[in-house]
C-alpha cells in the first residue's frame, strides 16, 4: 500500500510590528500622545441655558392649555343652561310676553345667573328669545348669550 502525503500551504501571519507600521503609515498621528477632553465649561452653560428655555416654553404650553381647558368647561355648563331655559320655553307651550326675566340655576355644583330677554320680531307670530348666562351675579358680559325664537300656539 502506498503512503499518501498531504502538503499544506501556509500563510505567513501578519507580524505585530508589521501591523504597527502600516497603522503609522495611514494615519501619521497615530502614536501622538493624545489628551481626552470633555465639555468645556462654556458649552455646559450654553446646553442648560436651552435646555432651560425648551423647558420654560413646555410648562407655559401646558398652563395654558389647562386654562383653556377650565374656560371651555365653564362655557359648556353655562351653554347647557342657556339650552334649558329655552327648552322649557318651548315645552310650556305659552306665548311669552315681551320682557326680561332673571334667575338662577344650579348646575355642576356651581349657581349660574340668567336672564331672558323675549322681544317682538317683524312677524306676529314669532318672539325672539336671548338668553345670557354669567357665572356671577355682578359681571358685565355674559359668558354665553343663546338666541331663538319661539312661535304662537
Amino acid at each position: 500500500m502506498m503512503k499518501t502525503t498531504k502538503v499544506f500551504a501556509t500563510l505567513p501571519l501578519a507580524d505585530s510590528r508589521l501591523r504597527r507600521n502600516d497603522a503609522k503609515s495611514i494615519n501619521p498621528g497615530f502614536l501622538k500622545a493624545t489628551r481626552c477632553r470633555g465639555f468645556t465649561l462654556l458649552e455646559v452653560i450654553v446646553a442648560l441655558a436651552v435646555i432651560a428655555f425648551s423647558l420654560a416654553a413646555a410648562a407655559s404650553a401646558v398652563s395654558g392649555s389647562a386654562r383653556n381647558a377650565s374656560g371651555l368647561q365653564q362655557r359648556t355648563y353655562a351653554h347647557w343652561v342657556a339650552m334649558n331655559q329655552m327648552t322649557e320655553l318651548h315645552v310650556d307651550k305659552k306665548w311669552p310676553s315681551i320682557r326680561t326675566t332673571k334667575g338662577s340655576t344650579l348646575m355642576a355644583r356651581h349657581e349660574w345667573f340668567w336672564s331672558v330677554k323675549v322681544t317682538k320680531t317683524p312677524n306676529e307670530k314669532i318672539r325672539r328669545v336671548d338668553v345670557r348666562v354669567r357665572p356671577d351675579e355682578g359681571d358685565e358680559s355674559p359668558l354665553v348669550t343663546l338666541t331663538g325664537f319661539v312661535g304662537q300656539p
